[in-house]
């Protein structure tokens, strides 16, 4: 009977550290995530004046999601405190739900903070990616000259069905370039307009363009080597 008596205080005094370990563990969390939302919604604010309100409203959303789910949080630490006696289960159920609940806000608002920060950045480093591009474009147009000489020259020697896959292309790439450049201008009006998320829209587009514009003009020099060969 000793023995099983021994066992049964040492069950009790596992699972009461435990527990406690539980406890602190709710307590501790709850304090994190009340400061990650205060600073999550100073980060919005800062977030609605680079971007705007449309391109926030996932935050906010989120925002919102977490503030009501948390008053839940805070009101089973309430009991937990208040002058009602509970039973250990009771109190371990409550503090692994608060555990839960703060953890959720977290992984909720890590995420959508993410999609925000890369989209700031992106709008940061704007101005300088659009003048690169720019000058990208700039580079592949006058590609564009020795491009058309040799589509002219393989057409000499091959016939219009094999050269279909290709003979079009500086005529596209002069196309793409134009309009990358064209949507580099847009972009810094844009820009400079403060409808930076529309700024954005305008570079990723000439961004696109270019990085067509380099393929098509590549696949013309790689017919030409593979013809050589």
């Amino acid at each position: 009977m000793a023995f099983w008596g021994k066992r049964r205080r040492e069950e009790q005094e596992r699972q009461d550290a435990e527990d406690q370990v539980l406890a602190v563990k709710a307590q501790k969390a709850l304090v994190a995530t009340d400061e990650r939302i205060r600073t999550t919604r100073d980060e919005l604010a800062f977030a609605q004046a680079e971007l705007g309100d449309g391109a926030t409203q996932d935050l906010r959303d989120g925002l919102d999601a977490v503030a009501r789910h948390m008053r839940e949080a805070f009101e089973l630490h309430q009991l937990n405190h208040d002058h009602i006696p509970d039973t250990p289960e009771e109190l371990r159920t409550r503090n692994a739900r608060i555990v839960q609940l703060c953890e959720w806000a977290e992984d909720v608002l890590d995420e959508r903070t993410a999609v925000l920060k890369e989209r700031i950045e992106k709008i940061r480093e704007a101005p300088r990616v659009r003048e690169r591009t720019r000058a990208e474009a700039e580079r592949i147009a006058e590609r564009l000259p020795q491009a058309e000489q040799t589509v002219e020259r393989l057409k000499l020697r091959y016939s219009p069905e094999a050269l279909q896959r290709i003979g079009a292309n500086p005529a596209e790439a002069r196309q793409l370039v134009d309009f990358a450049l064209h949507s580099c201008d847009v972009a810094e009006r844009r820009r400079d307009a403060g409808r930076k998320e529309d700024a954005l829209v305008a570079l990723e587009t000439a961004i696109e363009a270019v990085r067509r514009a380099q393929s098509i003009l590549d696949a013309v020099d790689d017919f030409e080597i593979e013809a050589i060969r």
